[in-house]
């Protein structure tokens, strides 16, 4: 499964909000096979490099390596 963009996920919210959906909530995978769901809590964290420090316990991207969640990537939580 490959990921989404920031452009790709805009166009399809986008969308959603043009057909009355805009006041929905939003629901976000456990993982990538959809064993899960939780709400989306707080929206878009960009500081990638605060959350992959070495904080304990320490946070792992999973799927890339810690220089491309820094580098290629946002968070959504």
């Amino acid at each position: 499964m490959t990921g989404i963009t920031v452009d790709a996920l805009y166009n399809q919210l986008a969308a959603l909000r043009s057909s009355g959906m805009g006041k929905k909530k939003i629901m976000i995978s456990d993982d990538d096979e959809g064993n899960g769901f939780h709400e989306l809590f707080v929206g878009v964290n960009t500081d990638t490099e605060y959350t992959f420090s070495g904080e304990y316990p320490p946070r792992r991207p999973y799927g890339v390596s810690k220089e491309q969640a820094v580098n290629d990537y946002i968070i959504l939580f």
